[in-house]
């Protein structure tokens, strides 16, 4: 379909379909009678759609969290569970049926079914009445589903535990790392050869923090206030993303505040739900997940929290040798082993039979042939997100601790994901722990696709939960966690090799310590700030470079004047960002021997909806760095020398930004390059991406700015991988001066003033109240809604 096309039937159809949808609005002021209540509970909801929900029981509590859930975003829940268990295709035909195999192939819904059996019977009992809210929900709904039913022309079927726990699987192993980077790597080598390869590789800019300078540090308040080392990760009875958090000795109140700032993918709706739940023991508020209890970001009445994808390598492949003309028996240690078998029947709209996927599982993991493209090895992933798990119980446990141990404790729930979660108490505590059961490893390091066969790479145990990276109450009075390295090389386990590269960790660093007292109004500047210091330092490789007037004479004049501030307007910024890419790509083909895995070099992932990424995306830019540091770059040296090179990728950077941008180089603005859109899942059918998408909005940053706005490698230049998904600024002091924002918007309803009403806030750093207090809640959320047994 044309552009043209495209946009006049959007004009025609998304006023209609708007009208459809506000006619299906949920109602949030009022009475309703449900079946399944004990007691009546009060949803309050502020102008932002936030509800405020208040029962008198737990199983009341979790009841209405599903039903405002479902309220808000069915659809949603419906699309996510969906995924999860490899049911897209009942639904939307054989288009998902790729996306179906690899889910089944995972065994999200085989795991989640392991998981409910680790539960304790209260949280089971939870889980239970959250479903039953949002069935609730979709009863009370009748005929007015979510627009959505109505033009895909199917209707829910009711939701149940597994859909929940299939669904939180699905996100734990999409949040781990340690995988993607083997098969990068592996056809990286294949196109290039290890010499090459080698050179461009991912590394961490030493000159970069770690969380943990000094290692597990572990201190306590004595008796008049002071820091005294001890015993950790228990307290005695002495008493992927940026977060921080700053003890009372830095802050203008005394006590803590905890920032946290977790980027993920733009979606329409935003991946998070903003929420306040409280019955009697149970107080929490912060962001959760639709389709799933509890809270996952926020903070409780005694301690809050931040989390942040950590990066540790907590995966691997092993090539797996099966018996010749056989599909189970498997080689390991000189025996025949047999793998087990999964007849997964998947129902395809529009076939007359099922298609039928055959999952393999050795003891290493699921078998990935067929649903990824393994280079032609026979490939199995070990990972603790796909080993059965209690880590709901951790959400659980978190949601209530009262203290630093408490919270430790719930820590040990949590297998899968490695997560840097940082921490600070009412008391006046901060801390962090990192999450995610990390595999010693018999021999190697996981940089590629291990021999099965042999087991002398298979896991031979754990890094001992009291050994993972930890810190209580640091010396210098903050925690800095940004993707960062976590450890330096000398911590006794391995952690992995996949980090970031550090430079958002320094500048928050950098910016921390411009002031000796924080107040809460100071740290939006942070969570906005776009310099981008290794651009910087990539532009000073160009001083001395001569080019004979014209337009490239015009580039590298404005390229070299650029200030490093990734705002929308920067043309340096732009001309930075393209001819960045540019240079990469040269050396790339230059030495390669096809360039069919091109993208795989600068991060492309194993699967475009499920993993979009490899761990080398937003590594480049330090390998960059290093070859025009150093000297006897083989690479440079295949493009003519330094000088050649830089001067090709600018002329290059040049044509490419003359043709999209045109000749104006007063027009080559980093905004009108780098935007941001929200897709809906709605949008894979043209025209209703103009119909559901929000967006396009100019947007600043990169991956290397606090402001992180990413790129998928494949899909230049768009904002379209990563994006401040949930801002929080809690103040341990006062809950009620805390502060968050969380875009696009609460509802995921079309025809809602909440649709994507928290877009413009986010790019101009603004914030709405994040309330604790009945008094502060009553005055400003003042929609009613009470839920009638």
């Amino acid at each position: 379909m044309s552009d043209l096309l495209n946009a006049a039937l959007a004009s025609i159809l998304k006023p209609l379909i708007t009208g459809m949808s506000k006619r299906r609005m949920a109602q949030h002021t009022g009475n309703i009678t449900l079946n399944g209540l004990q007691n009546p509970v009060t949803v309050r909801r502020d102008p932002e759609g936030v509800p405020y929900i208040y029962a008198q029981n737990k199983a009341d509590l979790f009841f209405a969290q599903g039903f405002v859930h479902a309220q808000d975003r069915l659809w949603q829940m419906e699309v996510n569970r969906r995924l999860a268990l490899g049911r897209l295709s009942e639904v939307f035909g054989e288009g998902a049926l790729n996306t179906d195999r690899l889910c089944r192939t995972m065994g999200f819904g085989r795991m989640a079914a392991a998981d409910l059996a680790l539960v304790t019977d209260e949280l089971r009992s939870l889980i239970e009445a959250y479903c039953r809210g949002v069935n609730a929900a979709i009863a009370a709904m009748g005929k007015k589903l979510p627009v959505e039913y109505k033009l895909a022309k199917f209707t829910p079927v009711p939701f149940e535990p597994i859909d929940v726990l299939a669904w939180t699987r699905l996100l734990t192993l999409q949040l781990s790392n340690g995988w993607g980077h083997e098969l990068a790597r592996a056809q990286f080598i294949q196109a290039m050869g290890e010499e090459y390869a080698a050179e461009l590789d991912m590394r961490h800019d030493p000159r970069n923090p770690a969380t943990l300078p000094n290692g597990i540090e572990f201190n306590a308040f004595s008796t008049d206030g002071r820091l005294q080392a001890t015993q950790g990760p228990f307290l005695g009875e002495l008493g992927g993303s940026n977060a921080w958090a700053l003890t009372g000795k830095l802050t203008d109140t005394g006590k803590p505040y905890l920032c946290a700032d977790p980027h993920l993918g733009p979606l329409m709706p935003g991946i998070w739900y903003q929420i306040y739940l409280e019955c009697p023991g149970f107080r929490v508020q912060g962001v959760s997940l639709p389709g799933i209890p509890l809270v996952m970001i926020g903070h409780n009445a005694h301690i809050s929290w931040g989390i942040t994808l950590a990066f540790s390598d907590i995966q691997d492949l092993f090539v797996e040798q099966f018996e010749e003309g056989q599909t189970r028996r498997y080689l390991h240690k000189g025996e025949w082993k047999t793998a087990e078998v999964f007849p997964e029947k998947i129902v395809v709209k529009g076939k007359d039979a099922p298609h039928v996927e055959e999952v393999v599982v050795t003891h290493n993991g699921p078998v990935l042939n067929g649903v990824v493209d393994t280079g032609g090895q026979v490939l199995a992933l070990n990972s603790p997100a796909l080993r059965p798990s209690a880590l709901t119980m951790g959400w659980y446990e978190m949601d209530q601790a009262r203290n630093w141990n408490e919270f430790v404790a719930a820590m040990r729930y949590i297998d899968a994901p490695g997560l840097n979660i940082v921490y600070a108490d009412v008391e006046g505590n901060i801390g962090y722990w990192m999450t995610g059961k990390t595999p010693i490893r018999g021999k190697g390091q996981g940089e590629l696709p291990s021999i099965g066969w042999t087991g002398e790479y298979d896991f031979v145990g754990h890094v001992p939960f009291e050994s993972m990276p930890h810190t209580l109450n640091p010396e210098r009075g903050y925690v800095v966690s940004a993707n960062n390295k976590v450890v330096k090389d000398d911590f006794p386990y391995f952690m992995g090799n996949v980090w970031m590269n550090g430079y958002r960790a320094r500048r928050i660093e950098e910016l921390l310590l411009t002031k000796a007292k924080w107040t809460r109004d100071d740290f939006p500047a942070i969570h906005m700030d776009v310099y981008c210091r290794p651009g910087l330092e990539f532009v000073q490789h160009f001083h001395g470079l001569s080019l004979k007037g014209g337009l490239a004479a015009d580039a590298l004049r404005l390229l070299l004047a650029w200030d490093g501030q990734l705002a929308v307007d920067s043309v340096g910024g732009c001309i930075y960002q393209v001819v960045r890419r540019e240079l990469l790509s040269l050396l790339y083909r230059l030495a390669a021997s096809n360039h069919h895995h091109e993208p795989w070099l600068i991060g492309r992932g194993m699967d475009p909806v499920l993993f979009k990424v490899s761990e080398f995306q937003g590594k480049d830019t330090t390998a960059l760095l290093d070859l025009l540091n150093g000297s006897g770059s083989k690479l440079l040296q295949l493009a003519g020398g330094k000088e050649a090179a830089l001067r090709q990728a600018l002329l290059n950077a040049v044509e490419f930004l003359g043709k999209k941008l045109g000749a104006a180089t007063a027009n080559w603005q980093w905004g009108k390059l780098h935007d941001l859109t929200f897709p809906h899942a709605m949008a894979i059918q043209k025209p209703m991406d103009r119909v559901f998408n929000a967006g396009p909005y100019p947007i600043q940053g990169d991956t290397d700015t606090v402001f992180q706005t990413s790129i998928r490698p494949e899909i230049p230049y768009a904002a379209n991988l990563a994006i401040p998904s949930y801002r929080q600024i809690v103040d341990l002091g006062d809950f009620d001066r805390s502060l968050w924002i969380k875009p696009p918007g609460q509802s995921g309803q079309l025809g809602s003033p909440n649709y994507a009403d928290q877009v413009q806030p986010l790019l101009h750093g603004r914030y709405f109240p994040m309330l604790w207090t009945p008094k502060a809640v009553e005055a400003y959320a003042q929609k009613v809604l009470t839920l009638q047994p």
